[in-house]
Order: C-alpha cells, then structure tokens, then sequence
C-alpha cells in the first residue's frame, strides 16, 4: 500500500476534493501471470460498476511494447498537432501562453487517453499556476450504469475498496472525457495480448527441448567402465540436451533441423501484434511494412480518419468544458473556440515558410517572429531604425472593447514606478517585520487556489469574504480606472474588518464618548484610505511590463492577486489585532480616569505573548502618572501585534526609562483617537504631499456611505437549496432586487447581495455559482427591445457579467428577439456573458450570451 505523497498534489480549487486527494491511497497493479479468463471477469466487473480489476488488468498488458508504441502513437497524433484558440478570427495571447506549457499538453493527453481506457477524470487549477491531475481510474466509482443518467453516481474514493466518495459531478474544477460504460480500445487489444504472452511461453519451452542441438554418445554394451567415463565426459558439455547409448564410444552431434512448429509460433505472435494494432490504430501497415504503396496509403488514411475523429473529439471537450472555466478563472475568451489549424498533420518548415510567404504576398499580416519561431533562425538584437526618422517614445497602445485605449507611465506621477516596482511592498515588509502573523487556513486556502470563495479569520473569530472586493477592483483597474486615487472595493476590504474592530472593542464607552468613538472611526478610514492608495498604485503599476507594454489581464491578475495576498490578508491579519488592543486601551483610560483619584498611576506589564520585544521589557515595571507625558509615546500597543498592557495602581512612580517606541507608536490612542500614528507609516509618508488632502476628503466620503449601509446579513433559504444573502441596499431599488433574486434562490440558485459603496455603480449581487457579478434590472417602458437594450448597456458600464431582467410589461417575443440582436452587436455590451430573463407570470430563462452573438451573426 502507497499512499500518495503531498507535494505531488495539484493546487486544487476545491477544497473537497483537495481532501480526497491528500488520502488516496495508490496500490499498484500485481505483475502475474494473466489468462483469458482473467480478461473476461475483469470486463464482466467493469460492467457492473467494479472497475478495480479491470484497470489493474490494463496496467499488467500495458508492459506489452506493442500496445504501448501504438497507443503512444495514437496519442502523440494529437500532442504534436497545432493547436490554438479563435477569437474573432484572432489568436488570444494569454491563451496562446497557456497552450505553450507542459501542463496542457498533459490535459489534452489526458483527454485523448479517455479514448483507450474509457474515460478521464480530470481536475484543473488556475492559480498561483496553471496544472492539471487526473484522478487514478480505478479510484473511479460509477454505480446504476445500467440506469439512466439521472440516477448514476459518480465518486472518486479514497480506496479501491470504497463504495462511495467525493461526488465530482458537484465540482466545477474537474471535467470529464469519454462514457461511463466505454471500457476503451485497449479492452479490444487485450485478449491479443494475453494470447501472445502465452505464445511466448509455449515457444520458450519449444526453443527449451528442440532447438539446442542433440548430442549422442554410444558404448559397447559389455564395457561398463566405459559407460560410466562417457556420462561423465557427456556431463562437461554444458546445457545440451545428450544421451548414452551402448555400441562401443563413438559421439555423434545431430543439429536440429525441424523449422515447422517454430513458424507456427513466429506466425502467431505476428497474428496477434497486427490484430493489436488493428485494435488501436486501425490498420498494420502505417507500423510495420505493407506490401505496396497503395495499401500502405489506404491505410494511412484510415489511420488519418480515427485521428480525425480523436482531434474532433478533443476539440469538443475543450470547448464545451475548458472554455466555460477559463471564463470564471476570468480569461476574456467568451464567444472564443479551439481548433487545430494543421489538421494534425505533419508539415515540414519548408512548407509552412511557403505558405507563411505566400500569405504575405496576398496581403494577409503574418508576424516577422513566426519564422524566427519555426526556422529556429536566432533573431538579431539590433533594432530597426524609426521609419519616420524620430526620435519620441511613443506609449504603447492597445484596443479593447473596439476603442483604442492608449496606455502610458508617467513616471514623475509613478512613485513606485520611480522606486523599482516593488520598493514600497520591500519597505512594508520591514515595516511589518516585527509584526508575526498567524499564517491561518485562510491564507493558504488564498495562496493555493483561486479565490471562488475566500473567506480570511481575524481576531475575535470575525470573518470577512474579500474574493469580491478583490476581484472587482482588478477588473476595475485594468479596465480604465488605474487613475483612481483609492479603489473603492480595496478601500471596503480593510475598512469594513479596522471598522468592526472599532466598533466592537469601544462598545463600553459609546453611549458616554460618542465623539471620540466617532473620532476613532474618522481616522480608522483615513488610514484604510492611505493604505489602499498605495495598493491602488501598486496594482496600476503592474498593468505595464517591463518593456513598457500593457501585460494580458490575466498575468496582471496574477500579479494583483499576489500583492493582495500580502496587503488585504498578511497585513490587515496584522492591523486589525493592532486595531483591537489599542481601541481597547482606549476605553479602559476613559474608565481609569474615572478613577483616578484613588489609583492616579499606570504601570507599564510584561506582553502575554511568546514571542516578547526587548526593548519593550526593559519597560516593564514602569509606574508613572496617568497623564505623564511619557505615557503619550509608549503607550501600549507599542509596536505591530504588541500584546503588553497598562494596569492603574496607587504605588510611586519610578524614572523615566529610555528607548523610544516605533515611530508608527509614538500614540495614545486615548488621547488622538488613533489606533496607530497615521502619519508615521509608510502609506501616509509614501504618498505624494500634494494628494493627502484628497487621500483624506475620500476616506470621509466613503466612510460616511458606508455607514449608511447596514452589513448586517439575513439569509434566505431557496426551495431547491438555493440561498441570497441579504444587506441593506438603496431603498429605490432593495426591494425589487429581494425579490428579483429569491426567485432565483428558489431555484437553487445561490446569491449574495452587494452592499453599496458611495459615487461607485456596483452590480447588485454576486452568483457563487457562475462566480460572475450580476445586476438586477427592472425596466419600465413601452417598448420591449428598448428595455433589453437598456439593461444589458447599464449592467455592462457596472462591469456586471450576469445581468438579470425582470420584465413587468407583456412584451411580446418578437420585441424581445430584437432588444437582444440590438444590444449584443459587435462592440456593445461586450462584458456581459449571460442574460436571465423573467417574464411576467413565467419562470427564469438563463441566456449565454456568447451563443447569442453568435447566432445573431455579432461574433
């Protein structure tokens, strides 16, 4: 027994699958002797749902060189083929980049060895990096595949042994390939296999008793002593099969001349090695010589016609399956498709220089780097000299959405341009260096997987799901809103958890301190404000590359995610504990000056913390008034996570001791109504003078519509398990989009409501199904195509890829019909990718978008 090790686990976007793979258990196949009869039980098994032995079976006959080369052969037709993705008659860079790794051309292996053994189950991961897994196909488990597919199960088990599992058809990460009853091509090469195995034992015996050459030795029958020396001699000659019989002691050597049982052999064996690849590749002679060229070539095209048929095959599964996740994984590749451009066939360099050339002449743009690709000719690193004869960089361009969007850096503008990209995330991390974090489940859910669903811990078991937030403010920022001075959703993920923090740790002293507490959480946005500007600069930054191009959005989310990670996961870990224990520092001095008169002393305690600060211990045992000026630069918490406190005592006050604190911690929260020196951190230092003002007019902006904006959330439970969470939203529109998306809910469709962020047009919900933002729509107007049109434009200016229209007129379908040919042409309405339709007294309608355009012709 084997149980598979850790790191060879994929990066999996499931975590119940990830579950399942870190026990499985991999028992390898038993190598043994195997008859007919094996192969006959093992199908019959397979066909009742015990696929164990059947697949065992298969890597017992898989050491058969034949079968091997062929189903290599077969296989490798399609991994050698070109192959790439269409989008409006373009190739798409980002997944071009894609095809280019090891990991696809395992995916399409795997796809292509669904044909030989039936089927593929496979689990697919987009971050950090792209991989691939395919799950083990005895560790497959399909019952009632007698039944119709409605009451079929299929698992994936921990052991072979196990009846029941992780059910993957519930998992949007793992496709897959072939049918639930389809044992495979090589189920109809095995009994050859076998067959041949036996052959080859018999011929061994053959060659064992009549291909060595017969030695004779003869002795007179009366000499016994001779006898005895002649066996003794005969003994000398090795493995030879001899004999002694009397008439005196002549030897005679007899060689085997007998070929007739061995041909029968050789034929066999040959028999059996064609009906394999017949088996696999349809045919014999593409593999071994064929006894004219024209049945060589009839053939080679019958071979052509099965790799024909795998590459449609393949192709199908990759557009129906693959391309639905790489739009939820974010990749802009709706209405795209797979395809293979050579048919798979072999084509020499010269040939595709010809016809790259020919292209050229006819005026068709081929790249200048397609031949320096395929002739493997080295490029020159002199560039061509500006045909206009100028000097003037021009900034890169490019066109999204039908518009030219020109994108430059302006590096007077660009502070961390000007600090090597990346000098302010260097400066932070020492800035937080002293700082531990607890790296909690949460962080490695974020670190190991794309963010479905990613939900962080903070102290106090408060939780947040900041996968919205995030995502959101990277599509903004790629989209056209990089100028912003602070994202509003990067914003929202550290101010609504520092808020909380606030909120919870100054409940005893709100009804007496109402202006402080409103002062502490004045301040708690204003540094939520610095700190996501610079992320927001940070982020921006990324959208360039080194050579000064706009980088694909999905190397830029890449990028973002990983700067996420630190910002609004390590580090607000780090300032919302900070956060806490100094609002709760706070309130404790406006208790202890309360009384004062009896206990006018403070005395600084050791931290409970297992990790203690030197310096902060030379501090312990420090008495000193409570309003002593000491008191207003080392006040605990005097550093990042500093877990040291303050109790009130009537003892003498001691010296002043030395050492200064953390300039970030020069502060009494008590008196400035800070939880940290704002001024002191590198995002107020780190932020361009002239901006600060409009850095904290913002923060006062947003903080204020936040508070409008009730968090609390209220759940509602579908008829068919779906679900909506509900937050307070716009009283115009709340509750319209209530009941909009609890007939959805009721579907079994699973909603959360978006709270509203001020002077930004959100989407009102985000579906965790599709993991698409959706908007909620409900037109009131005479004409049925205006208020599709009118829907599909606002939710798209919302960034909004779902969008959902409930329709209160009786619209006839032929308004409808129009309304949707009108709003998806070409260039309009671009981002949203499906459109649900309520009609009056009807149920919901789901549309893809991507299918509509092109029926309408609007590819």
């Amino acid at each position: 027994m084997k149980k598979k090790d850790a790191p060879q686990a994929p990066k999996l976007e499931s975590p119940a699958a990830s579950a399942i793979i870190q026990t499985l258990v991999l028992r390898p196949a038993k190598i043994e002797t195997t008859d007919i009869d094996v192969w006959k039980k093992a199908v019959n098994g397979f066909k009742t749902g015990n696929r164990t032995k059947y697949y065992d079976l298969c890597e017992n006959i898989l050491a058969d060189p034949y079968l091997s080369d062929a189903i290599e052969k077969r296989v490798n037709a399609i991994t050698n083929a070109e192959i790439t993705f269409q989008m409006d008659g373009k190739n798409v860079e980002e997944i071009d980049d894609l095809i280019d790794t090891p990991e696809f051309e395992e995916l399409i292996r795997e796809i292509a060895l669904s044909k030989a053994f039936g089927k593929s189950v496979i689990e697919m991961a987009f971050l950090p990096e792209f991989s691939v897994f395919s799950y083990p196909r005895k560790h497959i488990k399909i019952t009632n595949v007698d039944k119709p597919l409605a009451e079929r199960r299929k698992y994936i088990v921990a052991k072979e042994s196990d009846l029941t599992g992780y059910d993957y058809t519930l998992d949007d990460f793992i496709i897959e390939a072939g049918k639930d009853d389809d044992l495979g091509y090589v189920f109809k090469a095995a009994p050859y296999v076998i067959y041949k195995r036996g052959n080859f034992g018999d011929w061994a015996q053959f060659a064992e008793l009549f291909g060595m050459p017969f030695v004779t030795g003869k002795y007179s029958s009366y000499d016994t002593n001779t006898r005895d020396q002649l066996f003794e001699a005969l003994s000398t000659l090795g493995g030879n099969r001899v004999a002694a019989v009397p008439k005196e002691s002549e030897i005679e050597v007899h060689e085997n001349k007998s070929s007739g049982s061995s041909d029968l052999y050789a034929t066999f064996r040959k028999a059996c090695n064609e009906e394999i690849l017949i088996a696999v590749l349809g045919n014999v002679m593409t593999t071994v010589d064929g006894s004219s060229k024209s049945q060589a070539e009839v053939h080679e095209n019958g071979q052509k016609d099965i790799t024909k048929s795998d590459r449609r095959f393949i192709q199908r599964i990759l557009n129906r399956k693959i391309v639905p996740l790489l739009i939820k994984r974010g990749y802009n590749v709706a209405g795209g498709f797979f395809t293979f451009p050579d048919g798979g066939e072999r084509i020499s360099t010269k040939e595709r220089v010809d016809m790259a050339l020919s292209l050229k002449k006819q005026g068709i743009a081929v790249s200048d780097d397609y031949f320096y690709e395929i002739t493997g000719i080295p490029k020159s690193e002199k560039k061509d000299p500006d045909p206009s004869g100028g000097t003037d960089a021009k900034p890169p361009t490019t066109k999204e959405a039908g518009k030219d969007k020109t994108v430059a850096v302006d590096k007077t503008k660009d502070e961390i341009k000007n600090d090597d990209h990346g000098f302010f995330v260097k400066l932070l991390e020492r800035f937080f260096g002293y700082a531990p974090t607890l790296r909690s489940g949460a962080y490695q859910n974020w670190s190991g997987r794309s963010t479905s669903s990613t939900t962080i811990t903070l102290a106090d078991d408060y939780t947040i799901n900041i996968d919205q937030l995030v995502n959101q403010a990277i599509r903004d920022i790629y989209g056209g809103k990089a100028d912003e001075l602070i994202n509003a959703k990067l914003f929202q993920a550290t101010n609504v958890p520092l808020q909380h923090a606030v909120n919870t740790s100054l409940a005893p002293i709100k009804e007496d301190h109402s202006d402080f507490v409103k002062q502490f959480k004045t301040n708690t946005a204003v540094f939520a404000a610095f700190k996501n500007h610079q992320q927001t600069k940070e982020m921006a930054a990324m959208m360039i590359d080194e050579n000064g191009k706009l980088r694909p959005f999905y190397k830029f989310k890449k990028m973002a995610l990983e700067l996420s990670a630190k910002y609004n996961i390590e580090w607000l870990q780090t300032e919302y504990n900070t956060a806490v224990k100094a609002a709760r520092m706070a309130a404790n001095l406006k208790k202890f000056k309360q009384s004062a008169h009896l206990y006018p002393n403070l005395e600084y305690i050791e931290s409970v913390s297992v990790h203690q600060r030197a310096l902060h211990l030379t501090w312990v045992g420090t008495i000193l008034p409570i309003d002593h000026e000491w008191w207003n630069e080392h006040m605990p918490p005097s550093d990042w996570n500093c877990s040291c406190g303050v109790r009130q005592t009537d003892k003498k006050p001691t010296e002043v001791p030395e050492g200064d604190a953390n300039p970030a911690f020069r502060n009494n929260a008590e008196k400035t109504a800070e939880f940290v020196n704002i001024k002191q951190t590198p995002y107020y230092q780190h932020t361009e003078e002239a901006v600060r003002k409009d850095v904290v007019a913002s923060a006062m902006t947003m903080l204020r519509a936040a508070e409008k904006t009730q968090l609390k959330t209220e759940v509602y439970k579908g008829k068919k398990g779906g679900s909506l969470e509900i937050v307070k939203q716009n009283k115009n529109e709340f509750k319209k989009n209530v009941e909009t998306y609890k007939q959805l809910a009721d579907l079994g469709g699973k909603y959360s409501l978006l709270p509203e962020t001020s002077g930004v047009k959100n989407p009102d919900a985000f579906n965790h199904k599709t993991g698409m933002f959706s908007d909620a729509k409900h037109p009131i107007t005479k004409s049925g195509s205006h208020a599709i049109q009118n829907s599909v434009k606002s939710a798209s200016r919302q960034h909004a890829e779902e969008v959902v229209i409930r329709l209160e007129g009786a619209y006839t379908s032929t308004e409808l019909y129009e309304g949707l040919k009108a709003a998806l042409q070409a260039n309009r309405g671009t981002i949203i990718k499906s459109i649900v339709l309520i009609r009056k007294g009807m149920g919901p309608i789901t549309l893809d978008a991507a299918k509509l355009r092109t029926r309408f012709g609007n590819k």
